[in-house]
Formats: C-alpha cells, structure tokens, sequence
C-alpha cells in the first residue's frame, strides 16, 4: 500500500489539506509516479502542482517550461481552475521558445506567478478542487492515457513537505 492507497483508504477521515499533505509523500515513493494511472485523474493533477512548485523553487520558470511535464503541469492547473496561472506559464513557454535572449522577459513572467505572489492562495485553490473532485465522484476517472512522470528524485527542504497548510 502506497501513499495514495492509504490516503484514499481513510475516506471522509481526511481533509482536502490532509491529503494534499499525504500527496508531497510522491518524494518519498517515487516509484509511484508510473503507477499514477490506476488513480483518479485529480490525484495526478495535484502530484504534478507539487512537483511544478518544487521545480519552480529549485530550479526556476525555465526549467518548468522546457521540461518534459510542462503540458501536463498546464493540463492540470487549467483543470483545478489556476488559469492564469496556467496562462503565464504558457507566455513563458512561448518565451522560452524564442531563445536564450528573452531571460528578462521570463524573470518578470515568473514574478507574475500565483506561487510568487498568492503562495498559499494557490494552495487554497488546489485544497479547493480536491474538495470538489472527490465530492463530485469523479474518483473513477483514471489518469490513464496521460503522459506519466519519470520522477525527479529530489526532495523538499528538510523536514517539510513542501505543502503549506492552510494559513501559512
């Protein structure tokens, strides 16, 4: 039993933030990422707003946009409702596409962004759909299909999740 069986298992028990908490565990078993198929889609979706804010922290809004997630990173911040988020991401792709020489550009794109300025405003939203999207029953809906993550191996700073609670 994994981390997402045994959040899943508690049912009603847990909360939106208890089990986004119990998603960051994806560092912790990375070996889930190729199984993430086998559970509902907004599962997935919120593995991969983890791992955008992870990336984003470590490695910056280069990174998320050249990497192999990004569309998928996209896919999932539409489907919990971060559009502009999703849009920023987007333009900084684009930018990105058009070479080494649009580094301000990106700077001030990645300023705009709801983990630089609402951090947990964003979090509140992914709580938010998760809340809905277990509500809803959606829960039989598989992230087959999708493209799956190969898993970067890193993990967040010490002790921490890398997840704010709710009020941090």
């Amino acid at each position: 039993m994994n981390f997402i069986d045994r959040a899943l298992a508690q049912g009603d028990a847990v909360t939106e933030d208890g089990f986004l908490q119990a998603m960051a565990d994806i560092y912790k078993e990375p070996q889930v990422w190729a199984e993430l198929d086998r559970y509902p889609l907004y599962i997935g979706d919120v593995i991969h707003l983890i791992d955008y804010d992870t990336e984003l922290q470590m490695e910056g809004l280069d990174s998320v946009v050249t990497g192999r997630q990004y569309e998928r990173v996209l896919q999932a911040l539409e489907r919990c409702g971060a559009l502009g988020e999703a849009d920023i991401l987007r333009r900084a792709g684009e930018c990105s596409d058009r070479g080494p020489d649009e580094e301000e550009e990106l700077d001030a794109l990645s300023r705009q962004l709801a983990l630089h300025q609402d951090y947990a405003g964003f979090w509140n939203l992914v709580r938010a759909y998760i809340g809905r999207e277990r509500r809803s029953g959606s829960a039989g809906q598989t992230g087959k299909g999708e493209e799956q993550h190969g898993g970067p191996q890193r993990t967040p700073g010490a002790g921490e999740s890398g997840v704010p609670g709710p009020g941090d």
